[in-house]
């Protein structure tokens, strides 16, 4: 009796734990079937198409992303998993119009300086300015253009005006030809004579040139001329001089060598109505009244415009035609003339110096030998002429009658005031109704 029932008792135990695996096997067969795809059920579509806006194209492949190297490109365009997009410099304006069917989540805006971990961040953890387009040198548009002060581009304008004014006082000498755009620099083949026209632009204070060009050294010069340096050389050598050496310095004191060139100072009072009066001590150029130039002329040498500040007495030696030096600029190699920053007609000692003075002359600040001749200086803003003319090299075979006299001073007839029809009107590149003297050459004295 009591055996029966155990044995009953064992098998319904044994019923209830095999109905418990059965059970338990057809819901984890069931569960892998929901898991599986049929085998007819269609490709899931890619992540980004999940990302694009309706309407966009089906993208039957998508390559898998590039590195952060190649996402990084180079300037001008940016590529992306379905097209390559291109960008211009204004900011996008020159994007294909797959950028606007794609619509696509810009990718991190990646730096090639960063290192690996910050470029990898997904988008979701970067910023909003991270997650922009990428930056291409966005140039400034219209609307953020610079725009001058029209008070600061009148006084600009007056001053280029005032400049030009003062340029322009005098018309071409006879016999001369023209050189560069403006008329502001001349040669005469037959005299061999150089002629530029300049300024009076300082008067007080320690030199260490004669002569500059305008916009260089005028603080340091007792004239400033409008022409280049360069130009002044070119006309030089047309009319056949000789260039030299500049100064050196190691490993002993060697002076600059050249054909020795005198330099005139010419120039014409002015009406009494119109003598300059500076009314900006810091800007020459700036008068009270418009210099209109009369009838009394003068020539002198210029060395009577420069004296020695321990001597007092004026500038004893010629200067030489050292010829400067050339430099290139490292970024674009193109040469360019030393003595064009300033240095045109020296009295201190420069290896960049065109014309310098053939002894030591110290360049310092504070030991500087020159100062201006005032008594001798005419006023300041006061339109000049300089004419340059070489000397005949010494040499053992006598020399050939030259047709005008290289040591005789310019006479009157080398500067001829312009007529202007208007006060900014150019000077005329011919002379005034003379052609008798306009083809004539200075006489031998």
């Amino acid at each position: 009796m009591h055996q029966s029932d155990f044995i009953r008792s064992s098998m319904l135990c044994r019923g209830v734990i095999v109905s418990i695996s059965i059970y338990s096997l057809l819901l984890v067969t069931a569960g892998c079937r929901q898991k599986s795809p049929p085998a007819n059920a269609p490709e899931p579509k890619p992540a980004v198409e999940e990302r694009a806006s309706l309407g966009a194209p089906e993208t039957p492949e998508t390559p898998a992303p590039p590195p952060p190297e190649t996402q990084a490109g180079s300037l001008g365009h940016v590529e992306t998993p379905s097209s390559t997009i291109e960008v211009s410099g204004e900011g996008g304006d020159g994007q294909a119009e797959s950028m606007d069917e794609l619509r696509l989540t810009p990718p991190p805006n990646i730096d090639t300086n960063t290192d690996t971990d910050t470029a990898a961040k997904p988008a979701s953890e970067t910023s909003d300015e991270t997650t922009g387009s990428p930056d291409v040198g966005e140039t400034m548009g219209e609307d953020d253009e610079y725009e001058i002060d029209p008070e600061i581009l009148a006084h600009i304008q007056a001053q280029e005006r005032a400049m030009r004014r003062i340029a322009d006082t005098y018309a071409r000498p006879p016999g001369a030809k023209q050189l560069g755009k403006l008329p502001d620099l001349w040669v005469d083949m037959k005299a061999k004579r150089v002629y530029v026209d300049g300024y009076v632009t300082m008067r007080r204070g320690p030199l260490e040139m004669f002569a500059c060009p305008i916009g260089t050294k005028e603080h340091e010069s007792v004239v400033a001329v409008f022409a280049k340096s360069s130009e002044v050389h070119a006309a030089l050598l047309a009319i056949g001089a000789q260039s030299g050496t500049p100064v050196r310095w190691n490993p002993d004191f060697l002076p600059p060598t050249g054909q020795t060139i005198t330099v005139w100072a010419t120039w014409r009072d002015p009406e009494p109505s119109s003598a300059p009066e500076p009314t900006d001590e810091s800007d020459p150029s700036s008068t009270a009244t418009e210099f209109v130039p009369g009838d009394e002329f003068h020539a002198v040498d210029a060395r009577e415009w420069v004296r020695n500040m321990k001597t007092k007495t004026e500038l004893s030696k010629p200067w030489v035609f050292a010829g400067s030096t050339f430099w290139s600029d490292p970024e674009d190699n193109i040469e360019h003339y030393s003595a064009d920053a300033g240095d045109m007609i020296c009295v201190s000692n420069f290896t960049s110096s065109m014309l310098d003075v053939p002894f030591d002359s110290s360049a310092d600040a504070g030991n500087l030998l020159f100062e201006p001749f005032s008594e001798h200086i005419p006023e300041r803003g006061t339109p000049v002429r300089l004419v340059l003319v070489p000397q005949p090299i010494p040499s053992d075979q006598p020399a050939e009658p030259l047709p005008v006299d290289p040591t005789a001073p310019p006479e009157k007839t080398r500067l001829p005031i312009a007529e202007h029809s208007e006060p900014d009107a150019a000077k005329p590149d011919a002379a005034k109704p003379d052609t008798a003297q306009a083809d004539a050459s200075e006489p031998t004295k």
